[in-house]
């Protein structure tokens, strides 16, 4: 087996870390998924019931946790190395 070496040598903890992080962070984004799907369908439920005030609070909602999972992943400025000048 080609792999074996590398699960069983003094690299495996930060290895199996980063196989955790990796399962970590998809099982984040089905979840968010699932939860922006949920919202959608309150929205479109909304906007069909024509009522405004639940069409904007769920539009709203959606707005917010967009922009507040979207700062806490991606970092500007921490996702590319640091370049030296």
């Amino acid at each position: 087996m080609l792999g074996r070496p590398y699960w069983v040598s003094d690299q495996r903890v930060p290895a199996f870390t980063l196989v955790a992080v990796a399962l970590l962070l998809n099982g984040a984004i089905q979840a968010a998924g699932v939860v922006f799907s949920y919202v959608n369908r309150d929205m479109m439920t909304a906007l069909a019931d024509r009522d405004g005030t639940t069409f904007f609070h769920k539009m709203l909602l959606a707005f917010t946790r967009c922009c507040s999972w979207s700062s806490t992943i991606s970092w500007p400025g921490r996702s590319s190395p640091s370049r030296g000048t």
